[in-house]
């Protein structure tokens, strides 16, 4: 109930379930805190650090330019090119870091075809969730796993997964393809990018900003004459953000900086307008704006768009708050938000994923912000990563990892967490790389929810609630018992993002209501993980669904309308496959 209602973090959910489980004595203290040394818990540890080292060494990048060269012309081939790279890249990176990769592709592609992106984005947020089913390393797929393995059952291997999930996933993204351009709307005036899509305008006529900037001249006899910016309190007293300071000799000083002098007949360009009255105060005369707009940009200044990263650190934070002119070096001229601009009071506006952010900065701290991971950047030049050089090592050494996981040469959590160290030995990423890599939000999740799973299993709880299944659905086939914890596993997916807290509850039952009826507990584990990742009816089921939400200018109706055959298709072909392969 904690989960679905939100109140709290789910986080913070599964650290109240792991102290309370102990302090009561359900279980020792030593169960309580054991999932942190878990092998589930290194798995997922090590799968961020490998998609870091993708990430780093500008591996993914590279593969996103390949793809805007094999998309061509046609915006059909566009969408089957997404689609399927965001299924492939899922295989053997974190879904959300697969769908942030293709992300400014999609955008950048789009806008070339002069089409729009409403139709490609949500079909790579699904197709990231898709291809996921076919191999160990998801995080849905890792949980189901431990918890066979810690009831003394054989766990899944890494490619266990793909005799069910890989028929799922190459049908999924044929119907994803099939689907998409005749379910979704071919635009979305909700997007801010909705008008770039047309031609017919440009990313300041989009957010509207002509009504936000103001332009002022400074007169000789201002006050703020001789001072430089920051001695002026333009910002700290009055809120005003200089934009520009186009001075009288016809030079543009762009993105002006604390220690800009202010001169006579300097002409100001500032957000957001002021009254006459205050100019007045100020020594400065209000202006006519025509031309503003080519203040804004120049040889080493640009405007971009940026939009707020699933587990930013900026999320549910102000702009003042965050310090954001002083942190990134940029400006934040607008915010797209619930499909409109924001210009007022941006200072203490607060962010969420999906938002869009209108920003102008120089070329560094745009490339900089690039590299980061709170924002993704929606423009050709996060793509122009500068060649590190280490591409191939990181190719290298993650696909011999892949293989000897694939062969079982080595325990799976072994080989992977001995992948992670190989890729920071060799260069590919430092160890503080690594540590940013890591969402700690997910291993505190899955490492404090693990002993939910060992109280279910160690007290009877999960016996219980298995004879109460067994009791009703006993007289009927295997299948029908299996289809059930489909179901209940795919709605509570709708309403509980993370693909992990759902598993952890519902895979202990299940495993024990198939031993109660003389079913393999694989195959119950099997459709407990595939139907955890069918998180596609609601924005809020998946941070990727959310991601999109913005800049594809979607409505909950598009997630529902595109995400229904999906779910349907994969419940139809799980508890078919499965009861083929596990007879």
């Amino acid at each position: 109930m904690l989960f679905i209602s939100n109140r709290l973090r789910p986080d913070l959910v599964a650290l109240v379930v792991l102290i309370a489980l102990a302090v009561t004595g359900v279980i020792s203290v030593q169960d309580a805190f054991s999932g942190f040394a878990s092998a589930p818990v290194i798995t997922i540890l090590a799968a961020f650090v490998i998609t870091g080292a993708i990430d780093q060494t500008g591996l993914g990048k590279r593969l996103g330019g390949m793809l805007l060269k094999l998309a061509g012309q046609n915006p059909h081939r566009l969408l089957v090119v997404l689609t399927f790279s965001a299924g492939l890249l899922s295989l053997f990176m974190n879904n959300i870091a697969a769908a942030a990769l293709l992300m400014p592709v999609a955008m950048s592609a789009a806008r070339q075809l002069h089409t729009s992106p409403t139709r490609v984005l949500l079909p790579v947020a699904f197709a990231s969730q898709i291809g996921g089913m076919a191999t160990l390393l998801t995080t849905s797929n890792i949980v189901v796993s431990s918890i066979l393995h810690s009831q003394g059952l054989p766990a899944f291997g890494l490619l266990s997964f793909l005799p069910v999930g890989g028929p799922i996933a190459l049908l999924g993204l044929g119907l994803l393809v099939l689907l998409a351009p005749r379910l979704l709307p071919a635009t979305s005036e909700t997007s801010p990018s909705f008008a770039i899509e047309q031609g017919r305008a440009s990313l300041t006529d989009l957010y509207d900003l002509g009504r936000e900037v103001g332009l002022a001249l400074v007169l000789p006899t201002s006050p703020l004459v001789g001072q430089t910016l920051g001695e002026s309190g333009l910002g700290e007293k009055h809120d005003l953000t200089v934009l520009a300071i186009a001075r009288n000799s016809g030079q543009v000083v762009r993105i002006p900086m604390p220690h800009d002098e202010l001169r006579a007949d300097d002409r100001l360009l500032f957000t957001p307008p002021c009254a006459e009255e205050v100019l007045s105060t100020l020594g400065l005369e209000k202006q006519p704006s025509e031309g503003w707009s080519e203040w804004l940009v120049g040889p080493r200044t640009r405007l971009v768009e940026a939009v707020v990263a699933p587990r930013s650190s900026l999320e549910g934070k102000s702009l003042r708050q965050i310090q954001f002119r002083s942190r990134y070096n940029m400006n934040v001229l607008a915010v797209w938000q619930n499909g409109r601009p924001v210009w007022d009071d941006l200072e203490n506006l607060t962010l969420h994923t999906g938002d869009a952010l209108l920003l102008q900065g120089r070329h560094e701290p745009v490339r900089m912000l690039a590299s980061g991971s709170d924002l993704i950047v929606l423009s050709e030049e996060s793509l122009q990563r500068e060649k590190s050089g280490k591409e191939w090592r990181a190719l290298v050494i993650i696909l011999m990892t892949l293989f000897i996981a694939a062969t079982n040469l080595l325990p799976v959590e072994e080989t992977l967490f001995l992948g992670g160290i190989l890729l920071i030995l060799s260069g590919c990423l430092n160890m503080d790389q690594a540590y940013t890599a890591i969402d700690w939000r997910s291993v505190v999740l899955v490492g404090g929810m693990l002993p939910m799973g060992v109280a279910l299993t160690h007290t009877g709880a999960a016996d219980l609630i298995g004879k109460f299944l067994t009791a009703t659905f006993g007289q009927s086939a295997p299948w029908v018992l299996m289809a059930g914890f489909f179901l209940v596993t795919a709605a509570l997916s709708q309403f509980i993002p993370g693909g992990s807290a759902t598993p952890l509850i519902i895979a202990p039952i299940a495993i024990t209501a198939a031993q109660q009826v003389g079913a393999d507990p694989r195959a119950f584990a099997m459709v407990v993980a595939m139907a955890t990742s069918t998180s596609f009816l609601t924005p809020v089921a998946h941070p990727v669904n959310a991601l999109v939400m913005g800049p594809g200018g979607y409505q909950p109706r598009d997630y529902f309308r595109l995400g229904l055959p999906l779910l349907l298709l994969t419940f139809v072909l799980t508890i078919l496959l499965v009861t083929v392969i596990y007879p």
